[in-house]
């Protein structure tokens, strides 16, 4: 319960491994989860930029990169009013997941949103 030091230890594991995005992706759920959509973009979004590493598998999650960060993005991007980048991310979370309804929805309020702004 000592959510400080779970944060400064997640940011520690990124700054000793940035390859890697499972620490970002956990900063970017928590702050979902306390409704701090700001800092949850900003991890979830900085998440989505880095490679799969190729010349570190050692325990390499790959659902992680394939999945989970682009999911978390797909949902707290529509409140940052970043529409683009929702609906690209949803996308990239459907590669992985076709069969979740839920993503089907964000496509389609992003569909809508990015409709109207063009409008």
């Amino acid at each position: 319960k000592n959510y400080d030091q779970m944060i400064f230890n997640y940011l520690k594991a990124f700054s000793f491994r940035p390859i890697r995005v499972e620490p970002l992706i956990e900063l970017a759920k928590y702050y979902f989860e306390n409704q701090s959509y700001d800092l949850c973009y900003l991890f979830a979004r900085y998440a989505c930029t880095i490679p799969i590493p190729k010349h570190d598998p050692a325990l390499l999650n790959v659902y992680a990169y394939t999945f989970e960060r682009y999911n978390i993005l797909s949902a707290v991007a529509y409140y940052q009013s970043d529409f683009g980048l929702g609906y690209q991310a949803t996308q990239k979370a459907l590669q992985a997941r076709p069969d979740l309804e839920y993503l089907h929805d964000n496509l389609a309020d992003y569909e809508y949103e990015l409709k109207n702004k063009k409008d």
